[in-house]
């Protein structure tokens, strides 16, 4: 798929009880990053990416992040 894959797994360990003023991220099991080799990224400025997430019904549990160009619309912070 000429494509790099990084896979995070939650460490299950009791955590003090947090209110969160968005979706709780612990009802994640898993978080799945897949990135798409770019050689001409050292060539342009500012040399960063955006992230987009896909459809979390996709897989229950699982966050699942694309990395790549930053598409007309998108921005990047430092």
């Amino acid at each position: 798929m000429n494509t790099t894959f990084s896979e995070y797994v939650q460490h299950r360990a009791p955590h003090p009880l947090c209110k969160w003023k968005m979706a709780d991220p612990a009802r994640f099991e898993k978080v799945e990053v897949y990135k798409k080799p770019d050689p001409q990224l050292w060539n342009r400025s500012p040399r960063r990416n955006c992230c987009r997430v896909r459809n979390p019904k996709q897989k229950k549990g699982t966050m699942v992040i694309d990395v790549g160009l930053c598409k007309e619309g998108e921005i990047s912070e430092i």
